[in-house]
């Protein structure tokens, strides 16, 4: 997944498009991490959804918008010519 993220927030002008790009990044990460502890049972357990699996429909909504943003970005980013 940084494969994905790594350029888009590398080759945009803008800071706010590679704050964003950084930003949902590490919210998918967070996430991650944490599910992943609470499986393997290092931290407690909350009710924090796996980001793109659980039905929490807020969750989903929020990532999946972030992600499209994501995309619009990646889409009017400058490409070179060759």
């Amino acid at each position: 997944m940084l494969d994905w993220f790594a350029p888009i927030a590398n080759c945009h002008s803008h800071n706010f498009d590679s704050l964003l790009a950084i930003g949902l990044f590490a919210m998918i990460l967070f996430q991650v991490m944490v599910n992943i502890g609470m499986t393997i049972g290092l931290l407690e357990v909350t009710g924090m959804p796996l980001p793109l699996v659980r039905y929490g429909r807020s969750a989903l909504l929020s990532t999946y918008l972030g992600l499209g943003m994501v995309l619009s970005i990646a889409n009017h980013r400058p490409r070179s010519r060759y």
